[in-house]
């Protein structure tokens, strides 16, 4: 991407685990503020964002951001697919879909906000793989990543459709 575009600038959104370890919330900040200064990017990062998480609900921001992104990154690491593998191998409902939004106090992680994420993110794969036209488009839209201290087994099974 180049810096010098004309606005508007391509919108990302990063989905990341907040339940990886400080290095790892580190690595996502070191990367958002690459994509925003060297790339140009208009970056969305929950970290970022919590007036506006409160003020408009966790899933709304969420639901908000998935549809609005040009590019939906999600950052994969063993702390991710564990729980989001560990949620689908339970049944349970993720803590954000409890209740209206279950917005958490300050100084708390966002729950499982991150595990809904993944869920609305491989639900818009499979939906984009099903689509005889226009698939396309929104499968470009959508990427697995990971770091060098991750592989590529870190990617939950969810997103195997993703390109990476």
């Amino acid at each position: 991407m180049n810096s010098e575009r004309p606005w508007p600038r391509p919108k990302v959104f990063i989905c990341y685990s907040n339940r990886d370890c400080s290095k790892h919330t580190s690595v996502i900040q070191s990367f958002a503020y690459f994509l925003q200064d060297f790339c140009g990017c208009e970056v969305v990062l929950d970290l970022w964002e919590h007036l506006e998480m409160c003020r408009e609900g966790q899933m709304s921001w969420l639901s908000r951001q998935l549809d609005e992104a040009n590019l939906i990154i999600t950052v994969c690491s063993k702390g991710l697919r564990y729980h989001v593998e560990k949620k689908s191998r339970r049944g349970k409902t993720p803590v954000g879909r409890r209740g209206n939004g279950g917005i958490s106090p300050i100084g708390e992680s966002h729950g499982d906000l991150f595990v809904v994420a993944v869920a609305m993110i491989a639900e818009k794969l499979r939906l984009a793989k099903q689509s005889k036209d226009g698939g396309d488009q929104e499968l470009s839209r959508l990427m697995a990543v990971y770091f060098d201290y991750s592989t590529e087994n870190d990617i939950p099974t969810v997103l195997n459709l993703a390109p990476r």
